[in-house]
């Protein structure tokens, strides 16, 4: 499988129309392919949230982390960016502004050559509330939040996200379906900020899968940490693979949605590539189709009784096999028919009779066209009545047969 990416430093066009700095991982292959726009958490643009995005363009998508501090703190480390981001006055950022990054990150994604044009955005700790902010305002496709704080509820006083306005109200206008990862030894969101947030969107009759691990507490994802949890982070990516693959995969031709089901390995049948492609047991390829006519439909006259004949099925008429017009088909007037093995309308066509020969004395007009008198003449007309022709045409064709 090609599985090569490119990852770099990039500028986009974030919130205002202002340049802002981007870490951008991209899959190399022809595509399409689905996007994830990556919200880092509080202590911002870092090398474990960068781990993240190139993780997501390994699995075959395009990804990006806008960083958030970029306008505070441009080209500083994570802790100098953040430290001058609080120093500002700027940390918790505002809504509208994160709001208006990660809508600079979607237009950039769609912008990418190999793009679907279908997005999806991740974070996790705060960038999880922000990625539920972002699915509650932008027109997305899917939205994974990581055990992000503050959905439910206000951060304490004292807190650096303390003033954030909680966004379990805003459940309904949720536009995507969401992905919730949490632990249940978590205090930030606790399993009953949880509860709530679930019977939230339950009421709104929103899509959602959430997975509570126990054992794990906040940041169980982060391998450089000590809350790592091996077990719990594992299974997590296998749901962040199946829920991308779901939503994130599918086709961008109009009027057919096509929803490809990763395997247990994150690859998709899009993916695949050789034999692989050809095991019947991974085809988990679904495709869900508008009600109504769509193109390849049979034609009407197709589904006429056959004589001695079952009758053809969509894609077996002459249409689809090049065998005759497409047009006016049904109506043997109209001009777009031609005579293409027309059985299937008049029956079979009816076989020519042979017609009778006829007995005619044509002695004297054989006589009379060698009139000439050679020697040559003669010799025919002797053969034709030893022959004994019965007919003027007959003896024409015995004619032609001697030269001069």
């Amino acid at each position: 499988m090609y599985d090569a990416m490119l990852a770099e430093t990039v500028t986009i066009t974030g919130h205002g129309g202002d340049q802002i700095e981007a870490y951008s991982a991209r899959s190399l292959r022809a595509g399409p392919v689905g996007a994830v726009v990556v919200i880092h958490h509080l202590p911002g643009y870092d090398r474990q949230t960068a781990e993240f995005t190139r993780a997501l363009a390994a699995g075959g998508y395009n990804a990006v982390m806008p960083n958030l501090y970029h306008r505070e703190a441009p080209g500083a480390s994570p802790d100098d960016a953040m430290a001058a981001a609080r120093a500002q006055g700027v940390i918790p950022i505002p809504d509208e502004r994160i709001v208006g990054e990660v809508a600079g990150a979607a237009a950039y994604l769609r912008g990418l050559s190999n793009s679907n044009g279908k997005i999806g955005v991740i974070g996790h700790c705060s960038g999880g509330r922000q990625s539920f902010l972002a699915a509650v305002s932008l027109p997305i496709d899917a939205a994974v939040d990581c055990y992000g704080g503050y959905v439910v509820g206000t951060p304490p006083e004292g807190h650096p996200l303390h003033g954030m306005p909680p966004l379990v109200e805003r459940a309904g206008e949720l536009h995507c379906p969401l992905l919730g990862l949490f632990g249940r030894d978590d205090a930030a969101p606790s399993p009953a900020q949880v509860d709530e947030l679930e019977q939230a969107l339950q009421a709104h009759g929103k899509t959602y899968e959430f997975h509570s691990y126990e054992g794990a507490g906040h940041a169980f994802l982060q391998v450089d940490r000590p809350n790592y949890r091996p077990e719990a982070a594992v299974d997590a990516w296998g749901k962040i693979w199946a829920f991308f693959g779901r939503y994130l995969l599918s086709s961008r031709a109009r009027g057919v949605v096509n929803v490809h089901v990763p395997d247990g390995e994150g690859l998709d049948q899009r993916q695949r590539e050789g034999t692989v492609r050809l095991v019947q047991g991974d085809r988990r390829e679904r495709v869900f189709r508008p009600p109504g006519a769509r193109a390849g439909r049979a034609h009407p006259q197709h589904r006429l009784p056959r004589p001695g004949r079952r009758s053809l099925g969509a894609r077996r008429g002459r249409t689809h096999c090049r065998i005759g017009a497409g047009p006016g088909q049904g109506d043997q007037r109209h001009p777009g028919l031609r005579s293409a093995r027309p059985d299937h309308l008049s029956g079979p066509p009816p076989v020519p009779r042979r017609q009778p020969l006829q007995t005619r004395n044509v002695g004297a007009s054989c006589e009379y066209l060698c009139e000439g008198g050679s020697a040559l003449a003669r010799r025919k007309l002797q053969g034709w009545r030893r022959l004994g022709c019965g007919s003027w045409w007959s003896a024409m064709r015995w004619l032609r047969r001697w030269p001069g």
